[in-house]
């Protein structure tokens, strides 16, 4: 397993199911109106190597509560070795911190 974030903490492991890896959001933009929108991430691949993905398509974005803390839920298209795979990029909000759900 391996844990990233921004700010090279590792996450409450209480807070990382099965499935679920902290990763760096190495690039994101906010739109017009305020709202935060992942542009790629970086992350290891079953190598070791750090490789970078970038997000094709969101499908939505959703405010929720996740354990008690306010995060957003985005849905998004990324093209892993020529295959379009859908994954769930959580924000948690408060912390800046970022996990991918497979």
């Amino acid at each position: 397993m391996f844990y990233y974030s921004d700010d090279n903490k590792k996450m409450d492991e209480k807070m990382l199911q099965s499935g679920q890896k902290e990763i760096s959001i190495a690039c994101c933009s906010y739109t017009e109106n305020g709202k935060i929108k992942p542009i790629f991430f970086k992350m290891p691949d079953d190598n070791g190597i750090i490789q970078t993905y970038y997000i094709k398509h969101i499908s939505y974005a959703e405010n929720k509560i996740y354990k008690g803390q306010r995060v957003i839920d985005f849905r998004c298209r990324i093209d892993v070795n020529g295959l379009s795979v859908f994954v769930n990029l959580i924000n948690f909000v408060e912390s800046c911190r970022w996990i991918l759900i497979q």
